[in-house]
């Protein structure tokens, strides 16, 4: 599989107008290979990884142990969701239909939609696919560990109230965890690099299953807070961190229940001629989470992965600025 896909991608690459060249890695490296790709006078060394069908869960080893050099990832078929996942994580990627994510020196190229080559193991048999460790509700167990750590070594009852899913799908969760080496003797381990990857995955997995309905209004959250009618909204992305920003140009707030009357006592309306600014989301979160914390306005915030998460999905420099702060201080 390894050689046939890898002149595929050659091929490709070609096309391109890319050269390449390829030194194989043997033994235990993570890696399969170390190439360097050309264009012009722009060039980059690349460490790379061959998957039939990768995902972004597949590839996180690799890229905790290869930080010198950026990853490329090759396959047969990198769906659409991995691929988006690919990008938001910056990791480059290749795949035998075509498509394709790459930018380094002058060079951008950037293919989607192609069509892919049928799978199988070279026996007449359909290829079995990978566990999909960011799938959206093993993506609210990470969550849960990312918040509350110590949750990992508590009853696995706990973890699903905190997560909201399944015992089930907690110890399944785990034990992809302990896999992919992000949990070890000592309990979880690398949770910045689980995070970058979680993060990453977010606005295209978990993100859009817990999306209620969207808006164009004033986004302050005080319009919110300030009723007894409802339960208080969890509030996340950039009205989480308006200490830090000002005044904030979005909402984006997480609820049990979302009740119409919301947005008619805060003057929220819907306008196709608008992008939205106001986002509402359902809270999957409960146990050990529910105690959230509070800004200084008295705002009962998201957990910190999430609203790391949404201020990155957000696309904006200005808040990928702040995401970083944001983490730091709760990292500490």
């Amino acid at each position: 599989m390894e050689q046939g896909v890898l002149q595929d991608v050659q091929s490709i690459l070609a096309a391109f107008g890319v050269k390449s060249r390829w030194q194989a890695q043997r033994g235990e490296a993570e890696v399969d290979f170390v190439a360097t790709l050309t264009r012009g006078t722009s060039s980059q060394k690349y460490a790379v990884m061959i998957k039939r069908q990768p995902t972004l869960a597949s590839v996180a080893t690799v890229a905790n142990s290869w930080r010198s050099l950026p990853l490329l990832v090759i396959g047969v078929r990198i769906s659409p969701q991995s691929a988006a996942a690919f990008r938001e994580a910056h990791i480059q990627y290749v795949d035998t239909g075509g498509n394709a994510y790459l930018d380094f020196g002058d060079v951008y190229i950037e293919v989607r939609g192609q069509v892919q080559k049928k799978i199988n193991d070279g026996q007449g048999h359909s290829a079995q696919t990978g566990t999909n460790l960011f799938s959206a509700r093993r993506a609210q167990v990470i969550c849960a560990l990312l918040t509350r750590p110590t949750l990992e070594q508590a009853r696995l009852q706990d973890l699903a109230d905190a997560s909201g899913v399944s015992i089930g799908l907690v110890h399944d969760t785990l034990s992809q965890l302990q896999k992919a080496g992000f949990i070890g003797n000592s309990g979880l381990r690398r949770s910045g690099d689980l995070l970058e990857l979680w993060a990453a995955a977010y606005s295209t997995g978990l993100g859009p299953t817990l999306a209620l309905d969207s808006f164009v209004g004033d986004p302050s959250p005080a319009h919110v807070l300030g009723t007894d009618m409802w339960e208080m909204p969890a509030v996340s992305g950039e009205a989480a961190v308006s200490t830090y920003l000002g005044r904030q140009r979005t909402l984006t707030i997480y609820v049990d229940q979302f009740d119409p009357s919301l947005a008619i006592v805060n003057r929220w309306r819907r306008d196709p001629e608008k992008h939205p600014n106001i986002f509402v989301r359902r809270r999957f979160w409960g146990g050990e989470l529910e105690i959230g914390q509070h800004d200084l306005k008295g705002q009962q915030l998201a957990p910190w992965p999430i609203v790391y998460a949404d201020l990155l999905a957000s696309g904006d420099p200005r808040l990928a600025e702040v995401a970083k702060e944001w983490r730091v201080a709760h990292e500490a």
